[in-house]
């Protein structure tokens, strides 16, 4: 049983609302997604799954960005490659991964009090770090 619990650790995407898990990842259905020009370009790759940054900046500004509150991401939490731009990944070798300071930007089944209230801290993150960069 222990092994069975390992291999489901940090299987299902942590985007609020993606119930998206790594036992059914591939190649996705023309079904799945809407129709702008990324999802389609995506519906044609694998959908892959990235671990959290250790960097406690970026993985806060991921947090910020997922609309997730006094949230924090367990060791093994994860996030789907259907939150990231294209342009973002990198699939060149045999294993995929992200570039660099990539940021998760696609999210799409956000409530009204969500968004309303992570724009307004998103914001206030901006201007602070604007005023700590004027004073350095």
């Amino acid at each position: 049983m222990s092994g069975l619990k390992k291999d489901l650790r940090g299987s299902e995407c942590s985007a609020y609302g993606c119930k998206k898990r790594k036992r059914t990842a591939g190649l996705r259905s023309d079904s799945s997604g809407s129709s702008d020009e990324e999802s389609v370009v995506k519906r044609k790759l694998r959908r892959t799954f990235h671990l959290f940054p250790l960097n406690e900046d970026h993985k806060r500004e991921w947090i910020l960005k997922m609309h997730r509150d006094n949230w924090q991401p367990s060791k093994s939490g994860v996030i789907c490659s259907d939150h990231f731009m294209e342009r973002d990944i990198n699939r060149t070798g045999q294993t995929v991964r992200l570039k660099n300071n990539a940021t998760p930007t696609r999210f799409k089944q956000f409530p009204d009090h969500l968004k309303k209230d992570c724009l307004r801290k998103m914001q206030l993150t901006y201007k602070t770090r604007v005023r700590l960069t004027a004073a350095l």
